[in-house]
């Protein structure tokens, strides 16, 4: 079984072939969340907080794409999200 960075390096791996970013290609959306989380963490929690795990990755990614116009439909998060045109808003 791989250790939990063994499984974030495979799904960084799967992201840069299907997800690289358009602006540095050398990274992508995985990583790109991943730092957006750490960067939270070190400026909202004092720095208790280390690295996210790749839980937490994949749950702010599904979490995120859940209030998509779509999304809000299939997931419990549509009860919470509206939209209209091309904003989203709080219900």
């Amino acid at each position: 079984m791989p250790s939990v960075g063994g499984i974030s390096d495979l799904l960084s791996q799967a992201a840069q072939e299907r997800y690289p970013l358009f602006e540095n290609s050398e990274t992508n959306l995985y990583r790109y969340i991943e730092s957006a989380i750490a960067g939270y963490w070190r400026e909202n929690t004092l720095g208790y907080r280390g690295s996210p795990n790749f839980e937490e990755v994949l749950y702010a990614v599904f979490a995120l794409a859940s209030t998509f116009p779509a999304g809000r439909f299939t997931s419990a998060l549509g009860a919470f999200v509206t939209y209209s045109s091309a904003e989203y808003r709080l219900a």
